[in-house]
């Protein structure tokens, strides 16, 4: 980025979580695939309730703050007829 600014990306924390809901709203519900979530807890208890389920977060410098979000787990997946860890 312009003057050596650059993204953070941490482990997602309790004191996200008005962050991560304002970033779900403010996401745009178009283009090929749309996926509307509205979870009835929080991302983080949500995300407690499966196995090896990790969260992260990306921070913009400045002012912006959150401007992305990812949960995810690793499992078995299969690809091209193997069996590799996938997210």
């Amino acid at each position: 980025m312009p003057g050596g600014q650059e993204f953070v990306v941490r482990v997602a924390e309790p004191a996200d979580e008005p962050a991560l809901a304002a970033l779900e709203q403010a996401a745009p519900d178009s283009g090929p695939v749309t996926i509307r979530l509205r979870p009835r807890l929080g991302y983080l208890d949500l995300a407690d309730r499966y196995p090896d389920v990790s969260g992260f977060i990306a921070l913009a410098p400045g002012e912006l703050g959150v401007v992305g979000m990812l949960f995810s787990s690793i499992a078995p997946t299969q690809l091209n007829g193997a069996v590799v860890p996938g997210a």
